[in-house]
């Protein structure tokens, strides 16, 4: 499972998918989900607990792996942090996917689907500051780290406007069809890009197609 877009911190994916507050496990009977998060969570206390007792793994690539040789399917939110700073309310949503082909290399040297799966109002949870020169730093560190952390703003438990709390804003999370992709164990570059061509195509015609339902005429 392709997961888009990250958000600041994939609500869509915790709320309709790993709570199964979009009742994801019904509709999918039988899928047994891993999704990946940030090695670094493992490390924290009780938090570890908790995400392991949900069924997450690291992203480490052997990870993934090993989920998938379990007969587990994987919930890879693609764009990964890097996408967070795009996250920006109201706004056309911008996805961090041209250059991914790390999800297609596995996903073809196992010979499982990728499935595209688009969640509509995750940006629009909470605010970022935005300044020129903060943009620049927060670039920066996305360029030689791979992320940056975004300095976001949302609600808080007596007030609505300033807290940690994501704002109560509907999420849409639509789950497309599965797209073959024949077991191959060293894809060549052409291969994956095929592959990624056809998935992208696939993303935006499930876009398009659900996007009525919760942005209108957002792109």
């Amino acid at each position: 499972f392709a997961l888009h877009p990250h958000g600041v911190v994939s609500m869509g994916v915790w709320a309709n998918i790993i709570s199964n507050g979009g009742g994801f496990h019904s509709l999918l009977a039988g899928v047994n989900l891993r999704v990946v998060t940030l090695p670094v969570n493992f490390f924290i206390p009780i938090w570890r607990e908790f995400i392991l007792a949900l069924g997450l793994i690291d992203s480490h690539e052997a990870s993934i792996r090993a989920a998938l040789q379990k007969q587990c399917s994987v919930g890879i939110v693609v764009g990964g942090a890097a996408e967070a700073l795009d996250a920006v309310p109201n706004k056309d949503y911008v996805l961090t996917l041209k250059k991914r082909r790390g999800f297609i290399r596995i996903a073809m040297a196992h010979g499982v689907p990728i499935v595209p799966v688009f969640s509509f109002g995750e940006n629009d949870l909470f605010n970022q500051a935005s300044h020129p020169i903060l943009r620049k730093i927060q670039n920066l560190g996305k360029k030689y780290l791979g992320f940056s952390t975004p300095l976001f703003i949302g609600r808080g438990v007596f007030n609505y406007s300033f807290g940690l709390l994501p704002h109560r804003k509907r999420i849409v999370t639509v789950i497309g069809k599965p797209i073959p992709v024949e077991k191959t164990a060293s894809p060549t570059k052409k291969q994956m890009d095929e592959i990624h061509q056809q998935y992208t195509k696939e993303l935006k015609k499930l876009f398009y197609d659900y996007r009525s339902l919760s942005d209108g005429e957002r792109e």
